[in-house]
């Protein structure tokens, strides 16, 4: 679907309150295709569709060949890169994707923080089971949601999860202003950015664990 941001926003809002309905979030740069059936809807990233490069220009690492239809990954099923980091774990999805992969090289390059990235890739229902294993081995949350503050987004959902399933660690969220959207450079005012995200990861890592990743060491 060709979606504003703030078009986007409202049907995700109206898809998480519809119980049953199972709802995805396809980028194009997994490996393996979501699985299609008549109950489920994906929406595509649009914001960056101009966008082929991940870390560097001319890398061309956002660009990748559409998978066979056999190669399919069912709900709950999560993406997971740099499995080996656990000082912080960046939960995102769709664009924000992206951008938490380039915030986990920064910090690693720039501040020595190894921050393994998970990709939600279905946001109702949320899988949690796979938030809190990686949760529990990292001891530090941080969502990078690209909806609003107060919008539509899954941060309040994931965080009070993880809190109220016990998790003990610092939690945080970067979210978008709650503010319309404008178009070209100007959106860049109001959307979350890489620089956001590295900024929180750094406080988060600057608090001390509260037994979360001792307790499954």
């Amino acid at each position: 679907m060709d979606l504003t941001p703030e078009l986007k926003e409202e049907i995700l809002v109206g898809f998480q309150l519809m119980l049953g309905f199972v709802f995805g979030f396809r980028p194009d740069y997994d490996a393996k295709t979501l699985f299609t059936q008549l109950f489920a809807d994906f929406l595509e990233p649009i914001a960056l569709y101009h966008e082929k490069d991940l870390y560097e220009e001319g890398d061309a690492l956002w660009l990748f060949d559409y998978p066979a239809p056999a190669e399919m990954f069912l709900p709950g099923d999560i993406g997971i890169y740099h499995p080996e980091a656990s000082d912080l774990l960046i939960v995102s999805y769709g664009n924000g994707l992206r951008l938490s992969l380039r915030a986990a090289l920064s910090l690693k390059k720039q501040h020595g923080i190894a921050a393994r990235v998970l990709d939600l890739r279905w946001l109702n229902p949320l899988p949690f089971d796979g938030l809190r294993e990686h949760a529990d081995a990292c001891g530090r949350v941080l969502v990078a949601d690209e909806c609003r503050t107060t919008g539509g987004g899954i941060a309040d959902a994931v965080i009070a999860a993880l809190a109220e399933g016990g998790f003990r660690g610092p939690l945080g969220s970067v979210r978008a202003v709650d503010s319309y959207v404008p178009l070209g450079a100007a959106a860049n005012l109001v959307l979350i950015s890489e620089e956001q995200i590295a900024a929180a990861a750094r406080d988060l890592c600057g608090s001390p664990l509260h037994g979360s990743r001792q307790d499954v060491s």
